[in-house]
């Protein structure tokens, strides 16, 4: 376990979508494809855009648990 709490919340959300996927690997894998085809603007493609997401997250001033949760929904 780690002590830091962000991290401690992306594991967890991790856990409960593998859980959802019966702990299978092949349906985790077709879960998050399927979600990446249902949202594809959320889909980050570069460095460039994960450093566009950043700062965008930051400006909202968004708890990093928040951004984490409002990726998973």
């Amino acid at each position: 376990m780690s002590d830091e709490p962000t991290l401690e919340q992306i594991w967890e959300v991790r856990r409960k979508i593998y859980a959802r996927c019966g702990n299978n690997p092949q349906k985790l894998v077709a879960y998050l494809m399927e979600r990446q085809k249902q949202n594809p603007q959320r889909l980050l493609q570069s460095f460039g855009d994960i450093q566009k997401w950043q700062k965008k997250s930051v400006k909202e001033n968004l708890p990093a648990a928040t951004r984490v949760e409002a990726f998973v929904s």
